[in-house]
């Protein structure tokens, strides 16, 4: 069984509005309503877990049934952090998956995941027992030293951009968040699951990321971005 989990747990501070980012509707439609079509329409996907806060639970289920998702199987309520509510998506199908199943992880404000991405994704990790989408690192790099200034270089040649989706076979992840809760690693605020991996000696698998993809709907700017490629998309699909 393959399971998308979408996290839609932000409460949107940066953008501004008057509702978390991934309810805001874009050309009459929820954002993440976008995002969840696209799992939806993925023949690699069987069920989608979506990760919420308490009070949008209801609106999220609406949407679903709004939009004809009906692969929409569980709602789980987020935490605090983005590594609490993807914890808490884990624990939650505890009683629901066996562990070779593939838990693929993404945000419900990126909706430009590919099909071809997921795709993807989903063999390596079957191959590999994880998989991340990557993209080359175009720009100069170097490390801060504080938010002023840097002496310290970075060739972006050593670099890739690590993007959702995150994919792992669910007995893996399972295990591993109980050994970090346990043990406390991974346990900051700007930790996330491949800083968490790394910290318990595991590698992290890259498979090629589409670049539409990049698109995280964070500012006022990249509502606009979003709107620009969906109507990308419906010029190409009427000229085919």
């Amino acid at each position: 069984m393959n399971v998308a989990v979408v996290l839609a747990g932000g409460v949107g501070s940066r953008m501004g509005a008057d509702i978390p980012k991934q309810y805001i509707e874009i050309k009459g439609k929820p954002i993440i309503a976008y995002t969840l079509q696209r799992f939806q329409d993925s023949p690699s996907i069987d069920y989608i877990e979506v990760v919420c806060a308490q009070e949008w639970k209801d609106h999220v289920r609406e949407i679903g049934e709004r939009y004809g998702i009906d692969k929409l199987r569980w709602i789980t309520i987020g935490g605090a952090t983005c590594q609490d509510s993807i914890r808490n998506g884990i624990f939650a199908l505890k009683d629901e998956l066996s562990d070779d199943d593939i838990f693929l992880i993404h945000m419900s404000v990126s909706p430009m995941v590919s099909q071809e991405n997921i795709r993807t994704g989903i063999e390596t990790c079957k191959e590999k027992g994880n998989a991340f989408a990557a993209l080359p690192c175009l720009f100069c790099m170097c490390k801060k030293v504080n938010d002023e200034w840097s002496d310290q270089n970075a060739y972006k040649e050593d670099y890739v951009q690590l993007n959702m989706p995150w994919i792992m076979k669910y007995g893996t992840i399972c295990q591993l968040y109980e050994e970090a809760l346990k043990n406390g690693k991974g346990a900051q605020v700007r930790d996330y699951l491949p800083s968490l991996m790394f910290a318990s000696g595991m590698k992290a698998y890259f498979y090629p990321d589409n670049d539409e993809n990049r698109l995280k709907i964070t500012t006022k700017g990249d509502l606009d971005m979003l709107e620009a490629y969906l109507l990308l998309e419906e010029r190409r699909g009427a000229e085919r």
